[in-house]
């Protein structure tokens, strides 16, 4: 066996030995540990470290002491319940340090006397040998406020929903119901419980089921020639089952809800009983003397004209509704009721009617004063020696129920502070923005604003006036912007506009600049004259993205590097200098 020989063994020399010594140690150590104090005190949380004997604050960074509206000198050393309000100072356990001890929500008292709400964790540390607790938390007291006006806004549409006369219901993309208000019992003899478990089987009669599902089978498909499907409303008379087995006629409007792709994501339905005017109707066949009777004391108006379009009768209630008198109508034309945006679909469904097509139709009807009233008419031809001689109808007021439809499609898509669209509602403006831009091979345009030091707005006048900031400051860029063009609050004092046309820098930069010019003029509030700025990004489509999640992203980049450098100003994305890395909300106010 050769062996091999081991390399002679090399002396270490002195220089070796400064090479490998414990001065490059030092400097690496040093440099970690000035790292560590940059990130301590620039993180968008407030972090304290307290000594778990005393519970004295031996350390706190800047967004601890500028949340608690203090200098770090008079945090270091006092005792951390020092700034717990006094309720909740008895909600903090010491337990033992071997797990995390603390997760939960606290109100502190800064220094102004105002109380902020927090979310914290608390978790045992050893500082060289020393026990302590390391505190970090956020501030959540704008969340908080949101959290509680979505509240009382809720609150308030439920008590409208659970005392009208109406059923409002829900149901899931199974057709599960998820809602349905208390009236069901007082309209079919259901208790709330027992109406939640029924299915369509149960609740429709057969020809009722087959009508509605035919209109569903349609609506619920997610995509139209391509195109995403948006959100429809339909209305129905359908036969409805009682408990007892007896059945009634409901006029139910139905809302086919969707996800913002597109796919079918439920129902939201109003249901009204017309078993009484479904019988007027059915009696306008019965004996004159019977069914003047009847008309003329249920709460829908019934007319007739003649081939020429007048009134040759209608019923009394028409004086409550529209304050014309009867004599006024009769002899006259019924055009001059009718909304002038709907006459030309009530002249097409005329002609439909002489075919034979008796679909009931909703339209605007005008009162004395210019009132708009909606109406729901259901109309016959009527004969005479096997001709048509006129047309028999039933006018129904349902703008009760359209308010309330609107009503619900504005919570739905707009913000409840300002009237502003919501993010809903962007997403769905963005969508046929992009499409019809990538068709016409043009650009668009995404800003991000926020408004500069809004948050001492809130802390030094209050939540009230910072409401009355948003509210001004809205009106005020709906006044500089296209009508082609949609802003959106989408959060606190954040509001995104898309621009439609923007083929050049230098649109987008016009209206920016604009927004820019606006805020010169100080706003009055309460007294007080606020001078305001805010600070702008912005994105174009399709150079820095697609879609609208990435575009939004990267103008809200550029807004912060706005914010960052100075306020007041504007900056695009595609300038070259932005970078999405992490949070960008760690920028200043």
């Amino acid at each position: 066996m050769v062996k091999k020989n081991k390399p002679a063994k090399r002396e270490v020399t002195k220089s070796d030995r400064e090479i490998g010594g414990s001065k490059p140690l030092e400097e690496t150590r040093q440099a970690s540990e000035s790292a560590l104090t940059t990130i301590f005190n620039i993180v968008g949380m407030g972090i304290l470290v307290i000594d778990t004997e005393t519970l004295t604050i031996l350390e706190v960074n800047q967004t601890a002491a500028d949340i608690i509206g203090r200098t770090k000198e008079k945090i270091v050393g006092h005792i951390c319940h020092s700034f717990i309000c006094p309720a909740e100072a008895g909600k903090c356990p010491i337990k033992d340090l071997g797990q995390s001890i603390d997760n939960s929500e606290r109100k502190i008292i800064c220094a102004d006397g105002q109380r902020r709400d927090i979310l914290k964790n608390v978790s045992p540390l050893i500082i060289k040998g020393r026990k302590c607790y390391l505190e970090i938390f956020i501030d959540i007291t704008e969340r908080r406020m949101v959290e509680e006006a979505l509240k009382k806004s809720e609150e308030r549409y439920r008590f409208i929903s659970d005392n009208t006369a109406d059923v409002i219901w829900t149901m899931d993309s199974k057709l599960r119901y998820t809602y349905i208000s208390p009236s069901v019992t007082r309209q079919r003899g259901y208790t709330i419980e027992e109406a939640s478990k029924l299915n369509l089987t149960q609740v429709l009669t057969p020809e009722s089921q087959d009508t509605i599902l035919k209109k569903l089978q349609v609506d619920m498909s997610s995509a139209v020639d391509g195109q995403p499907r948006r959100t429809s409303t339909f209305t129905q008379d359908m036969e409805m089952y009682r408990k007892d087995g007896t059945t009634i006629w409901s006029e139910t409007s139905v809302t086919v809800l969707r996800t913002p792709p597109g796919e079918f994501d439920g129902l939201l339905g109003i249901s009204r009983d017309i078993t009484e005017r479904k019988q007027a109707e059915e009696s306008l066949l019965g004996s004159e003397e019977k069914y003047r009777s009847l008309v003329e004391n249920i709460n829908d108006i019934f007319y007739i004209l003649d081939r020429q379009g007048n009134f040759t009768y209608i019923s009394p209630v028409v004086e409550r509704l529209t304050k014309y008198k009867v004599s006024e109508l009769i002899g006259k034309p019924i055009f001059p009721l009718i909304h002038p945006d709907d006459l030309p679909g009530l002249l097409d469904s005329y002609n439909q009617l002489v075919s034979g097509q008796l679909a009931p139709r909703e339209l605007r009807w005008l009162d004395k004063d210019g009132r708009v009233i909606f109406v729901r008419v259901s109309r016959q031809l009527l004969y005479k020696d096997g001709k048509a001689i006129g047309v028999t109808a039933v006018v129904t007021d349902i703008t009760e129920r359209k308010q309330m439809e609107q009503k619900l499609e504005e919570m739905a898509t707009h913000d409840f502070l300002t009237g502003l669209p919501n993010r809903v509602l962007l997403l769905d403006r963005f969508n046929m923005a992009a499409a019809l831009s990538h068709r016409n091979k043009a650009r668009l345009a995404v800003m991000s604003l926020d408004l500069d030091r809004f948050k001492s707005i809130n802390d030094t006048l209050g939540h009230d006036a910072g409401d009355q900031v948003l509210k001004s400051v809205s009106a005020r860029l709906t006044g500089i912007i296209r009508a082609s063009d949609t802003l959106a609050r989408v959060g606190g004092d954040e509001f995104i506009l898309v621009m439609m046309g923007t083929n050049h820098a230098k649109d987008a930069t016009a209206i920016a600049q604009k927004i820019l010019d606006s805020f010169t003029e100080p706003l009055s509030i309460d007294g007080h004259q606020l001078h305001l700025s805010t600070s702008i990004g912005i994105a174009i489509y399709p150079e820095d993205a697609q879609d609208m999640e990435t575009l939004t992203k990267k103008s809200d980049a550029a807004m912060y590097y706005s914010k960052g450098h100075g306020r007041n100003q504007f900056k695009f994305f595609g300038d070259g200098d932005v970078r999405i890395s992490g949070d960008h909300r760690s920028a200043p106010n």
